[in-house]
C-alpha cells in the first residue's frame, strides 16, 4: 500500500481544502450542465466539464516525474479486475434496479441520449483519454488527497464518495445516483488503499468504455 508521508504545511491543507469547497459547488453547476441542460451533445459537454475540473486539481497539486514512475504491475491488474467486477455488478445491479425502480432503464437512458449524435469511436476516444483520467484526477489526486491532508484516509475515503454522489442529485435521477455511489465506493477504496490514481484511472477508463459503448447494460 501507498501512502503520502511527506509534510503538508498547514496553510497549504487549509487552503486547498477551499479550493475542494468551491470547486465542489463548481461541479454541482457542470453537472447540472452536462445532465440537465437540455441543448448540445452530452460526451461533448462532459469533455469540458471533467478537464475544468481537473485543470482545478492540477493548479493546486502539480504532477510530479515520480508520479509517473510509480506505475506497479499491480497497478494494472487492480485497474482492470475492478472494471470487470464493477461490469459485473452493473450488469446484476441493472437487472434487480429494473425490478426496485420500475421505469429504471428510461431514467439511465434519457441521460445519455443526447450522446448519440457521436459515433461510436468518439465517444470512446473521450472515455478513454478524457473524461475518465479528468474525472480521476479531480476526485481522487485533488479532493479525495486534499481531505485525508486534513481529515485522515478513511474519513476523506467516506466523504469523496458522498460528494461524488452528490452532485448526481442535480439529476434527480435515483438510478444515476446510485451508479454514482456504487462506482464512487469501489475508485474511492482503490485509491484509499494505493494512494495513487493509476488503478483507478484505468479501471475508470475501461469500465466506462465498456458499459456505454462496447458491452450496454441494459441495451
Amino acid at each position: 500500500m501507498t501512502t503520502h508521508t511527506d509534510p503538508t504545511p498547514t496553510y497549504d491543507v487549509r487552503r486547498r481544502l477551499a479550493v475542494v469547497a468551491g470547486s465542489v459547488i463548481a461541479a454541482i453547476v457542470l453537472w447540472y450542465f452536462v445532465f440537465v441542460f437540455p441543448y448540445g451533445i452530452f460526451w461533448v459537454k462532459m469533455a469540458i466539464a471533467t478537464p475544468i475540473l481537473a485543470a482545478i486539481s492540477l493548479s493546486q497539486i502539480r504532477p510530479r516525474a515520480e508520479d509517473f514512475r510509480a506505475i506497479r504491475g499491480r497497478h494494472i491488474l487492480i485497474g482492470v479486475g475492478s472494471a470487470i467486477l464493477l461490469y459485473g455488478v452493473f450488469f446484476l445491479g441493472n437487472i434487480v434496479i429494473s425490478w426496485i425502480i420500475p421505469g429504471s432503464h428510461r431514467m439511465v437512458a434519457s441521460v445519455y441520449a443526447t450522446g448519440r449524435a457521436l459515433p461510436h469511436w468518439a465517444i470512446a476516444l473521450l472515455l478513454l483519454f478524457v473524461t475518465s483520467p479528468a474525472e480521476e484526477i479531480y476526485w481522487h489526486r485533488f479532493v479525495q488527497r486534499t481531505l485525508g491532508d486534513r481529515f485522515g484516509r478513511k474519513a476523506a475515503f467516506a466523504a469523496t464518495v458522498g460528494l461524488y454522489t452528490l452532485v448526481h442529485v442535480v439529476t434527480l435521477n435515483p438510478a444515476l445516483m446510485l451508479a454514482a455511489f456504487t462506482a464512487g465506493l469501489v475508485w474511492g477504496y482503490i485509491y484509499y488503499r494505493e494512494g495513487t490514481i493509476i488503478p483507478t484511472v484505468i479501471s475508470h477508463a475501461l469500465w466506462a468504455t465498456t458499459i456505454f459503448v462496447l458491452l450496454p447494460v441494459g441495451s
